[in-house]
């Protein structure tokens, strides 16, 4: 193509894209030409010819400065593209104007479009457009950058029944240095270093020079969990030239202001795994998540959702234009059941009896509403813990050999042999089944508490008890004194068949409970375990394979006093959120029944006085008090020569105006857990 062919097409091509602009107002054909090549070097992105067409006699900016300012914001905001509509020369007052609408098309954000207007200067023969900042984004000016400033949304909180609050978002005790040209940096550091002597020193240094390079106004040294800082380092830090302690703004920290007491229940956070991130569909924005107790089991509900703001911020550091603004979303509240005072009573009453070769739980909730009040798990911890890295001797006392497993919530995560306990449930099966009835007796001969059956397929050792039932050896006293000879027995009449379809469909056993945190399901038989007489008959008294958590062992025994409905326990009472002003319920959770008809109302109500009586005068005597009327049932599941589950499961007669229930399980050393009745008797009382 010779030139005078080309420049005939670029004439021909400006007419058409400015023919408007000439039937309203003459301009030059120069003006079109350069007006026409400037704007399709743009749409192709090719800002070295687009420079070639820009007035350098005006503002003047070197071929640098202009790419540069083009790249800038091609790579910031990641533009894909440049489209460029509604082209216009103008002549108005003896001056010339290219007019234009300039859209950038980015991945970041929504297309980001600016109506342009800019002069033409006329020399060396042709038009020059006067370049200007504004005409690549509206708000953008010479030594201008864009940023992304993240808008952090709010973790929800947890609290307790009376609105205490359990689980908050603060700040811990960072200890930082003031940024200075005056400050003695090196002096500053060896004094640092004779209180801390784990800081890096060095590495202090060189952060302090650059951020007082960058005109920072701190650097941090190090963070304190909230309330952990020694009162003495405290003043020894404040006394150091350039130091400070910040509580309120440098280092973010889920708090839990009762520590151990609630550890177990309300669990903590950390950062994130590539597993956390997948589970719950985050990216890797994310920086906290729940992960243990109900911070892990209302995550999504807790979770809040950063936004952001993409700004335009000149060289004085001014916001000069928002281009895209996406406001956080905060996580809603998690309002509980809990109780601080019942909380607090048993823990520390757990805590105070138990001894170190013991573990155990305590639960307390309304047999009515199914709402727990308390639940505890010893040992405990400090949730508090995992707000920062962990060192080697506290990872010891949480991890090591020989620690109790502190972190294991045994009331829920944990299933053990119920022992006795399960005894009125064997009860029911019997007396439903019009197999026993309450004054069914015992028709064999015991000798020295064990007792032989006479079956001649019966090729194990004798059942045993652990002493004598007075009286006559009927379901009532059996109940009363706990007598395994007798529950053995009924097991062994009752059958394979209606033990096992009562346990699996009814109490649904080895089902999974739904409850506001998660719970082992419960065992009956091991998958590899060949069914026999020997088996059937332990598990009449709660022991062989079988196997409960402490929480749903609780929830069985609120039948006795929901017409033989058991509750579902709870622990979350509402999901709220809040502007700041006002706080909006946004789901409520009632009562809800968990396993309907246990047993028939009539065998109910005989189990239920016999319940009674293991208060009065059978094994559970210990905690009888004449002025409240308490029923109750015991159990003690040994596991070996060394080690037992001792179990009591007490609650408040419909008699009483108070409906709770308590469970205490003590699991340690044979003989040494006589302690459950000083720790449900103190619950009961409180």
């Amino acid at each position: 193509m010779t030139r005078k062919t080309l420049i005939l097409l670029i004439t021909i091509i400006s007419l058409m894209l400015f023919a408007g602009s000439a039937c309203s107002s003459p301009v030059s054909a120069e003006s079109r030409d350069a007006g026409s090549l400037y704007i399709e070097s743009l749409r192709k992105m090719d800002f070295d010819s687009a420079y070639d067409h820009v007035c350098t006699r005006c503002n003047y900016i070197s071929l640098e400065e202009f790419t540069d300012a083009w790249d800038n914001i091609i790579k910031l905001l990641e533009i894909t593209g440049i489209d460029i509509t509604d082209p216009e020369v103008t002549s108005e007052d003896g001056s010339e104007y290219i007019n234009y609408r300039i859209t950038l098309k980015s991945r970041l954000t929504e297309d980001l479009t600016t109506d342009v207007r800019q002069k033409l200067t006329y020399y060396d023969g042709t038009a020059h457009v006067d370049f200007s900042y504004d005409s690549i984004l509206s708000g953008y000016e010479k030594g201008s950058y864009i940023r992304r400033r993240t808008l952090k949304g709010t973790r929800g909180e947890i609290f307790a029944l009376d609105g205490t609050i359990l689980a908050e978002n603060s700040y811990s005790d960072t200890v930082y240095i003031n940024v200075s040209d005056s400050l003695d940096i090196d002096r500053t550091l060896d004094r640092i270093s004779s209180l801390l002597p784990d800081a890096d020193t060095g590495r202090l240094k060189t952060v302090y020079e650059d951020a007082l390079e960058r005109e920072y106004s701190v650097i941090t040294v190090k963070a304190y969990s909230k309330g952990t800082m020694d009162d003495d380092l405290r003043q020894a830090l404040l006394s150091t030239e350039g130091v400070g302690i910040d509580d309120s703004s440098l280092t973010y920290q889920r708090f839990y202001p009762y520590r151990e007491v609630f550890s177990h229940i309300i669990g903590y956070t950390g950062t994130p795994s590539e597993a956390d991130l997948e589970k719950y569909g985050y990216d890797e924005r994310t920086s906290v998540v729940g992960k243990t107790g109900l911070e892990a089991s209302y995550e999504p509900v807790l979770h809040s959702e950063d936004g952001y703001s993409l700004e335009f911020v000149n060289s004085s550091g001014a916001v000069t234009h928002i281009l895209d603004r996406v406001e956080p979303v905060n996580g809603r509240d998690v309002r509980t059941t809990l109780d601080i005072a019942m909380q607090t009573e048993a823990y520390y009453s757990l805590d105070k009896y138990i001894a170190d070769d013991q573990t155990g739980c305590v639960i307390v909730m309304d047999t009515k509403s199914g709402d727990v009040s308390a639940m505890v798990s010893n040992p405990g911890y400090d949730s508090n813990l995992f707000s920062f890295p962990i060192d080697s001797a506290t990872y010891e006392s949480l991890f090591g050999e020989g620690t109790n497993q502190p972190l294991l919530n045994r009331a829920t995560q944990v299933t053990l042999a119920p022992g006795s306990t399960i005894k009125p449930f064997t009860a029911a099966v019997a007396m439903d089944n019009n197999i026993l009835t309450m004054n069914s007796v015992f028709p064999y001969k015991i000798e020295k508490n064990k007792w032989l059956p006479d079956d001649t397929d019966w090729i194990w050792p004798p059942i045993s008890r652990s002493k004598a039932t007075p009286g006559v050896l009927n379901m009532y006293s059996a109940i009363r004194s706990s007598d395994n000879i007798y529950f053995g027995w009924a097991a062994m009449m009752i059958g394979k068949e209606k033990f096992m379809d009562y346990f699996e469909n009814t109490l649904h056993f080895v089902d999974e409970m739904d409850f506001d945190l998660p719970v082992k399901r419960g065992n009956l038989v091991n998958k590899t375990t060949e069914f026999n007489k020997k088996l059937l008959s332990d598990m009449g008294f709660g022991v062989g394979e079988m196997l409960i958590a402490p929480i749903q062992l609780i929830s069985y025994y609120t039948c006795f006093e929901n017409g033989c409905d058991a509750i579902k326990p709870r622990i979350v009472k509402s999901i709220t959120s809040s502007d700041g002003l006002t706080e909006t319920v946004e789901q409520e959770f009632g009562r809800e029944v968990a396993y309907s008809g246990l047993m028939s109302e009539y065998t109910r109500s005989k189990i239920y006085d016999a319940l009674i009586e293991v208060v009065k005068t059978g094994t559970a005597h210990d905690i009888y008090d004449s002025r409240r009327s308490v029923a109750a049932k015991t159990g003690t599941a040994v596991v070996s020569t060394k080690r037992e589950i001792s179990w009591i499961v007490a609650f408040y007669t419909g008699r009483m105006d108070e409906s709770r229930i308590v469970l205490v399980m003590i699991d340690g050393p044979a003989d040494e857990g006589d302690i459950k009745f000083n720790i449900a008797d103190l619950l009961l009382k409180k």
